[in-house]
């Protein structure tokens, strides 16, 4: 494959990964609240589903794409579940306070991939653009696997890291419960304008 087309994909998936999503919400939320070490099970999770929801859509994505049922099932999924997480991050109790019940990890990071929005649209747009080769199909596929894999990890650490660093602020409860739901109102900011483009269509 030509230099530019990886160029041009590294650079798509680069401003996607870095822009503010459900995931990196979720990893500066996470990391604020419980430190650094105890958002890696979230970031190990991510990237597994992330990894696991491209090779899905690239591998079928004529299923997802030209059959309404599928497609719209998943986004009321999509919906319903990213209601959910920010339920709880709303909700959540300073971290002397916290319980099992509340607490994330890996396998609740996996399930989030399956109905991310910004995942699915990232997914799609690179199988319209960038597999675009019958003869090297499956080049182009592992590229593409392996480069959102490389490129994820630091994008999710700096939004980990920039979590970790406004925890010393959060003292108070005053200002704890004012960054919980402004995340969560932020989680939902970000896939608003993907939820109603999809169901005006």
């Amino acid at each position: 494959m030509p230099l530019q087309w990886y160029l041009s994909l590294a650079a798509y998936i680069a401003i996607m990964a870095i822009t503010p999503g459900p995931n990196n919400i979720m990893f500066a939320s996470y990391s604020a609240l419980h430190g650094f070490k105890k958002t890696l099970p979230l970031l190990a999770g991510a990237m597994t589903g992330l990894i696991l929801v491209m090779f899905l859509i690239i591998y079928s994505g004529e299923l997802i794409l030209h059959h309404p049922l599928v497609r719209d099932s998943l986004r009321i999924i999509s919906l319903m579940y990213l209601l959910y997480l920010a339920y709880k991050i709303a909700m959540a109790k300073p971290s002397n306070q916290q319980t099992s019940a509340t607490a994330l990890g890996y396998w609740p990071m996996l399930i989030l991939q399956c109905v991310n929005p910004k995942v699915w649209t990232q997914a799609i747009v690179l199988v319209g653009l960038y597999l675009t080769s019958a003869e090297h199909y499956g080049w182009q596929m592992c590229s593409v696997l392996l480069i959102n894999a490389l490129i994820f990890i630091p994008c999710a650490s700096l939004w980990t890291l920039a979590g970790k660093m406004i925890s010393r602020y959060l003292q108070h409860d005053r200002h704890y419960r004012f960054f919980n739901v402004s995340m969560a109102v932020l989680l939902l900011v970000t896939v608003l304008p993907v939820v109603v483009e999809s169901f005006l269509k």
